[in-house]
């Protein structure tokens, strides 16, 4: 805070205690408005963090569930293929108990076949969860980003309001200063 220095002719009128209570309510009138100024800046960046919060948390929810309603679409599907082959075998071994062997032999190349899906599909699977993951890093280090930089500009801007109140403060006394040096001229008249 910068101190503040009245003169001996501002001081003798005053009184020393009256130039105290200036000096006094000229730093309490500061104070008060830098305490405004960032009550007002913290609450708005606090507003603004839960509202990109909410978005980023909406989204990666909605994500999740269509990621969770694609898995289970493609699980009911295996599920239905597993079914008619099981259906296929059994019709098979009841009309030709002859060609068991090799019904053996087909229902093993099909359960081979079905492994081989089953982990193409969770090569597939382990494939988006990193893609997905990958982009979730990727926009939390862009919300990041923009978190540090909405930061910045708020900084900017306090630091700007500063510097105008203090030029406003200055032109204030160099008037009020205008304002007394004139008024004791013409009382010493």
């Amino acid at each position: 805070m910068p101190v503040v220095s009245i003169s001996p002719v501002l001081r003798d009128r005053l009184s020393d205690q009256g130039a105290e209570e200036l000096v006094r309510l000229l730093s309490l009138v500061e104070e008060s408005s830098s305490q405004q100024a960032l009550a007002l800046a913290e609450e708005r960046f606090a507003r603004r963090l839960a509202e990109t919060e909410m978005r980023f948390e909406r989204r990666l929810a909605e994500e999740l569930g269509a990621l969770e309603g694609r898995l289970n679409q493609r699980f009911a599907d295996m599920e239905n293929r597993i079914a008619a082959v099981d259906q296929r075998v059994t019709a098979l071994d009841q009309r030709v108990s002859a060609l068991d062997k090799r019904l053996t032999e087909e229902v093993a190349k099909l359960d081979n076949r079905i492994t081989e899906e089953v982990a193409k599909l969770d090569n597939r699977i382990t494939e988006q969860v990193a893609k997905l993951d990958r982009r979730i890093s990727e926009e939390v280090a862009k919300l990041d980003n923009r978190i540090t930089e909405q930061i910045a500009k708020v900084r900017t801007e306090l630091a700007e309001t500063r510097a105008d109140i203090l030029k406003w403060m200055f032109l204030f006394w160099i008037g009020q200063a205008a304002v007394m040096a004139t008024l004791l001229y013409y009382f010493r008249q």
